[in-house]
């Protein structure tokens, strides 16, 4: 900042977004963010510029490194927000009581099946967030989902039951994909 105010610009913030714009540009398009909310980010970023302009070194370097760490920041709590309620669905699908004993018995063998298929360190931690430990037994179920409700996801964070929900999600998508191509061949191919 002290070369601008040698050279006696009094504001040298629309030269540093001019000169900036398609670096910025560039970084927003490469993490996909809408572009109503990439406004409101850089725009909050430049506020905080503003702000606190005596105490920031090098202003360039600082506006790129603060719209790349909110633009990540972003999508990890888009990631936060779908697994929250892909962690809801699932749980209602394995404990809804609107099907019978033994389909929810199944639906549990079918998730340990496609759980025993993920990396080791995903394993003990989906089973014992469903509560696949114990095969689905009732001394689990009366006392779990309320202690793993109560469980709030910090954002800041990167969660490991985030982590491997996600995977398992990417697996079960996979192979219902997977399913649907030889269906597709199976109807494709004379009888």
């Amino acid at each position: 900042m002290s070369s601008e105010k040698q050279n006696g610009s009094a504001d040298p913030l629309p030269e540093l977004l001019e000169e900036l714009e398609p670096q910025l540009k560039q970084l927003l398009a490469r993490f996909r963010i809408p572009a109503a909310e990439a406004e409101a980010m850089l725009e909050d970023c430049l506020m905080v510029l503003i702000y606190r302009q005596d105490q920031i070194v090098d202003p360039r370097r600082w506006l790129q490194r603060t719209l790349r760490y909110r633009c990540v920041r972003h999508w990890r709590q888009h990631q936060e927000r779908v697994c929250r309620a892909l962690d809801i669905e699932l749980r209602r699908w394995l404990e809804d009581e609107g099907v019978s004993a033994s389909e929810r018995q199944g639906r549990r063998r079918l998730l340990e099946r496609e759980i025993e298929r993920l990396p080791s360190p995903c394993r003990p931690v989906l089973r014992a967030r469903l509560e696949l430990e114990d095969g689905g037994g009732s001394s689990t179920r009366a006392t779990g989902p309320s202690r793993h409700r109560s469980r709030r996801i910090n954002a800041g964070h990167r969660d490991p039951y985030n982590r491997c929900l996600t995977r398992l999600m990417r697996q079960l998508l996979q192979n219902a994909q997977s399913g649907l191509e030889k269906v597709k061949i199976l109807s494709a191919s004379p009888p």
